[in-house]
């Protein structure tokens, strides 16, 4: 059995761990309807606040802001009185509007009980969303990492600074450097869509989006690992004049900036994956919740990166990895497009289920 058909399966395992793991857990929703506009709003919407991480990880909080049409429009199918109103697990008959702290607390754990769960600490990155673990979100990131698009444009700038003369340690800091510009254009990215979706109330709407898109993806990964037909999934041409005008000044700040370019202009080609994890992050909750599993993917993202500027000590090896890179590119595309067909199938399960 080959190291691909390993990774994929391992791929497959580990989804479908997440899946069972999201099953077993009994949490409990709180859904909290309320309005920046509302006086009353505040000192509950602080209490809530306040309570989360106490009951971490069984309480997940779902934040419905009715300035926007979706909190709206499910604050009528629910036939609510008034805000601020609290649901426990998309339940109606459970509203709540005594929003004391006493009483609140006791409704938590009423729940919290009925559940099976017990009262725990916060731990930093708890389960706060849907099937979302540290291990799938380590290993898309990685899977995102390695695509053609950064890599080549890498070993590109690399070799130019070694055709220039530049020493091994001049090499490695502008590396480092753009990894660096790669993370935070990345991390960018995904902080703007994620608080867009969040502010916005689309999470639904969005996770329906991802699950097209990634089917889509997956299906153009497969048909250039099989076809030697034009690559549709590439960097865009007409961006390639400036990456090498900006690779001759071959500064420290012109390399991080150069990440920043390449990870807005390759998020077409590589952005898949990503849009999957948005999804799941945004599918509920607080925008800040996600942020910890953000950091961490885009970290998982880069380290492909990072790697290959440590093992790139002369320009032969660089040689060497852009022929493996070409050698490789339709096995790479074939496990892409495996695990986003499987990350599709995982994000439409939960979205059917929920």
């Amino acid at each position: 059995m080959g190291a691909k058909t390993v990774c994929f399966l391992f791929l497959v395992v580990l989804m479908a761990a997440s899946v069972a793991e999201a099953e077993a857990a009994e949490n409990v929703v709180l859904e909290y309807f309320w309005h920046p506009d509302c006086g009353p709003c505040k000192p509950s919407k602080r209490l809530v606040e306040e309570l989360q991480p106490e009951y971490s990880p069984g309480l997940i909080v779902e934040w419905r802001n009715m300035r926007y049409m979706a909190a709206m429009e499910r604050f009528l199918a629910y036939n609510l009185s008034r805000r601020p109103a609290v649901v426990f697990n998309h339940d109606p008959s459970t509203a709540l509007y005594d929003l004391g702290e006493d009483t609140l607390r006791a409704e938590i754990e009423y729940y919290l009980t009925a559940s099976g769960e017990e009262v725990g600490k916060d731990s930093g990155l708890s389960e706060v969303k849907p099937f979302v673990t540290i291990p799938l979100v380590v290993v898309a990131g990685l899977v995102d990492g390695i695509n053609p698009c950064a890599f080549s444009l890498l070993i590109f700038f690399l070799s130019f600074l070694f055709s220039i003369q530049r020493r091994r340690r001049n090499v490695f800091g502008m590396g480092l450097m753009y990894a660096a510009g790669v993370f935070l254009g990345y991390l960018g990215i995904g902080l703007g869509l994620l608080r867009t979706v969040s502010l916005l109330g689309v999470e639904h709407l969005f996770g329906l989006f991802g699950v097209v898109l990634l089917l889509i993806m997956g299906l153009l990964q497969f048909r250039e690992a099989t076809t030697f037909g034009a690559r549709l999934l590439k960097f865009p041409g007409f961006a390639v004049p400036t990456f090498r005008r900006l690779t001759e000044r071959a500064t420290l700040p012109v390399a991080l900036g150069l990440g920043c370019l390449v990870s807005l202009f390759e998020f077409p080609c590589s952005g898949a994956v990503y849009i999957g994890i948005l999804v799941l992050l945004a599918s509920g909750g607080h925008f800040s919740e996600g942020f910890l599993y953000l950091v961490l993917y885009n970290v998982m993202f880069v380290v492909p990166l990072i790697l290959l500027t440590l093992l790139a000590s002369n320009s032969d090896i660089l040689l060497k990895m852009d022929e493996w890179r070409v050698v490789s590119r339709r096995r790479l595309k074939l496990v892409s497009g495996a695990f986003l067909i499987a990350l599709a199938s995982l994000m439409g399960y939960w979205l059917l289920t929920t």
